[in-house]
């Protein structure tokens, strides 16, 4: 499919919501991620845009092929659209849409028709590295992924001797305390406030509240992940899971779910607890339930790959930058320039 053949608009970002079911049907059909659902872009347009951002539109024979929200950076650079609560950049195309002549297309239809265009956080999944000599990539994270046991005994018996022994040894020392465990993962529309909040003052008793990063109910990221959660709640795809050591939460994840994948988008616990795993503790228990469920098949990290990813057997994948130049050479000197300094 070539640009000329395609029927392009170029919309302010509110208009967003117009094309919702379009979108979906996009991202269905290409990505199927729920990070890059209608209902997570506009939770990220609703709290997070300027208003200046600009949605790009691709269709042909009537259907969209193409759709990215992009903001721009300079007079000479834009980028899609990318809060740092979204874990892909903001579009959605088949990979083959990914080449120098539709980028190229496209930074004629933004304002001030700029030299260079930053594809952000792309999923290899989705798009594997292109080969295009004339599009520059850049490694961004490996992130992680995990089918969900269908048989729990035999994914724990597959861990390291050692990890084995250590969370054996954190349930055992628990048990001896007279703490009983329990998971709860919450789905209900009118309960998603109240755990967000839950979560947010767990977190804020942390490491994050001193960098000034922690959730809050009432600070930006605490509205979005409410008005997030609340919009996934309302089609039955939010999964807030909660850590209970007898009465007290200890640990909480976020997540959302799209088929058959869920997203773990955010992550806490009480650091008071640490010599206890109890995040770690709290999903071996959701992994197993869910596989007892049957209904979700895959867990989707997003975040970059650490060692307890690792020690929970998660498979890695990349996710990267891709950069367009109008002038490759361009982009060769502002890169050179910047190891100078």
């Amino acid at each position: 499919m070539l640009s000329k053949e395609i029927n392009w608009q170029v919309l302010n970002v509110t208009e967003f919501s117009n094309h919702a079911p379009s979108w979906d049907e996009l991202n269905l059909n290409n990505n199927n991620q729920s990070v890059l659902s209608a209902l997570f872009i506009q939770a990220l347009v609703k709290n997070f845009s300027t208003g200046h951002e600009k949605l790009v539109l691709g269709w042909f024979n009537n259907k969209l092929v193409f759709g990215g929200i992009f903001e721009k950076l300079s007079s000479i650079r834009w980028r899609t659209f990318q809060p740092s609560q979204a874990p892909l950049g903001v579009l959605v195309c088949d990979a083959s849409l990914l080449n120098f002549e539709i980028l190229s297309r496209i930074s004629t239809l933004l304002p001030s028709k700029p030299l260079l265009l930053d594809l952000t956080q792309i999923d290899s999944q989705q798009h594997p590295l292109p080969l295009n000599r004339n599009l520059f990539t850049m490694p961004y994270i490996s992130t992680g992924r995990l089918a969900v046991p269908l048989n729990f005994d035999d994914y724990f018996a597959n861990f390291s001797k050692n990890t084995r022994q250590n969370f054996n040894k954190a349930r055992n020392r628990l048990a001896k305390s007279d703490v009983e465990t329990k998971l709860e993962i919450i789905t209900d529309e009118s309960a998603i406030k109240d755990f967000v909040s839950i979560y947010g003052d767990i977190e804020s008793s942390g490491w994050k509240n001193s960098e000034g990063t922690a959730i809050h109910i009432d600070n930006e990221q605490g509205k979005f992940y409410n008005d997030l959660l609340a919009s996934f709640a309302a089609n039955h795809e939010t999964q807030i899971w909660c850590y209970y050591f007898n009465d007290e939460v200890v640990a909480v994840d976020l997540c959302v779910s799209m088929a058959e994948t869920l997203v773990i988008l955010k992550t806490t616990y009480e650091e008071k607890h640490s010599k206890f795993s109890p995040s770690l503790l709290m999903k071996l228990d959701a992994y197993k339930r869910l596989g007892l469920e049957g209904k979700i098949k895959t867990i989707e990290y997003f975040g970059k790959t650490k060692d307890w990813h690792k020690r929970l057997q998660c498979e890695e994948r990349d996710i990267y930058h891709i950069t367009w130049c109008k002038y490759p050479l361009l982009f060769k000197l502002i890169n050179w320039l910047k190891k100078f300094k």
